[in-house]
């Protein structure tokens, strides 16, 4: 089938909305399959407990979207997609420790550009122990998941596909009454499956430990290590550890008021590779949330680091998010936002590229059945800029879904 041909690049959300109208022009049979989802949800049955082990559930989730740029390049194709994604949940908080666990996949079809179809595997599962805090003087939280992606990566300027493994331990330890000690030990493996792509393999190493002064302010001192290597793809593969000093603060300013900052120096040396450059510079990872009032957030979130891509390069993004966050009441929620991106890559045998990128969004819910069915809509714009033609482009998306549990 003949691609249609890319709209001239715009800048400016409204020239954008037209675009729109192909949710009701041709694409008949997308709402149908939002539809007959949520006509499959209506036989919803009662979450089963299983004696006093635990519970188990099923969510499915649906939805449609219309997307101005799902390459995220500048030939800025559109088209629509389809969602659907059931999974099955299982909870247990009786006794020492709590699980969460969820699995299932997620079916992506799409009208035009059907070789970007997917089916893909979701799971993640959570064991937090001890399950509620009865004096003890450590914590210990287990994280793993094994999830199958088929997405739009605007490094590469295309949809790719990747199998990811998430491994993750975090701890905390009491060594008085107001001194902790932190750790957490992450590893995470990214199986490339687009031709060309790299596996990727990292290994993040944190350790801290934090004085409580007060109630306002907890004061903490840190070191984190990572390795992170590629192999397999048609870029030249790099290795590099990193090594980050930084101080901590967080807790409660006010009861309105909550923080969290990192901030530091950290270096990235690249064990393997004579053709980059090591690289040094500021490390910051921060978050503050304001309630503004009983039904209204406002939070700020920044940060700078590094990253490897699955084409081999070394990244390092500066970024920073405001986003306000509204109910309305029990049933209705609000959430707008505006973030900005700064992206440095370096690749080996391949001039330096520095990316530049403002998006913004708005998304609303709508909860019909309380804790069963729930409506939600969103839309989003995003404008990049690049010093490499092909990676500059404008995108523009709109979704309407509906999550269900029963």
């Amino acid at each position: 089938m003949t691609p249609t041909p890319p709209a001239p690049r715009n800048l400016f959300l409204i020239n954008k909305l037209p675009f729109l109208e192909t949710f009701l022009n041709g694409r008949i049979w997308f709402i149908q399959i939002a539809c007959l989802g949520l006509l499959i949800q209506s036989t919803a049955l009662a979450e089963y407990k299983i004696g006093d082990i635990g519970a188990v559930a099923l969510s499915v989730n649906t939805s449609i979207e219309a997307n101005s740029n799902i390459d995220l390049n500048s030939d800025e194709t559109d088209d629509i997609i389809a969602r659907f994604q059931p999974m099955a949940l299982f909870r247990a908080n009786e006794g020492y420790l709590s699980i969460d666990a969820a699995a299932g996949f997620q079916s992506k079809r799409y009208n035009d550009h059907d070789e970007n179809d997917a089916d893909d595997i979701r799971s993640h599962i959570t064991i937090l122990m001890p399950d509620e805090n009865h004096g003890e003087i450590y914590s210990l939280q287990f994280d793993a998941g094994y999830n199958q992606y088929t997405r739009s990566d605007a490094n590469q300027g295309r949809v790719t596909e990747t199998d990811n493994l998430t491994l993750a331990t975090k701890g905390r330890y009491d060594l008085t009454n107001r001194t902790n000690l932190r750790g957490t030990i992450d590893s995470f493996n990214s199986d490339a499956q687009t031709k060309g792509d790299a596996d990727v393999e990292t290994l993040t190493i944190p350790l801290s430990v934090y004085f409580k002064y007060d109630e306002a302010i907890s004061v903490g001192a840190g070191y984190r290590y990572r390795t992170s290597e590629t192999s397999g793809g048609f870029a030249k593969d790099i290795e590099s550890n990193d090594h980050a000093l930084y101080l901590g603060f967080e807790n409660l300013l006010s009861e309105l008021l909550r923080y969290e900052v990192l901030v530091g120096y950290q270096l990235r040396n690249f064990t393997n590779s004579s053709d980059l450059d090591d690289e040094n510079g500021a490390y910051l990872k921060a978050g503050i949330t304001w309630a503004m009032t009983e039904m209204s957030d406002l939070e700020l979130t920044a940060g700078n680091d590094y990253s490897t891509t699955t084409t081999s390069q070394s990244d390092e993004t500066l970024y920073t998010q405001l986003k306000w966050s509204h109910r309305f009441d029990e049933r209705r929620s609000f959430q707008c936002g505006v973030r900005y991106e700064d992206i440095t890559y370096n690749q080996a045998d391949v001039k330096d590229r520095q990316d530049e990128e403002w998006s913004c969004f708005l998304r609303g819910a709508y909860i019909l059945i309380p804790r069963r069915l729930s409506l939600n809509a969103s839309l989003e714009y995003a404008d990049r800029d690049s010093d490499v033609a092909y990676y500059q482009y404008t995108q523009t998306t709109a979704r309407l879904g509906c999550q269900f549990l029963f």
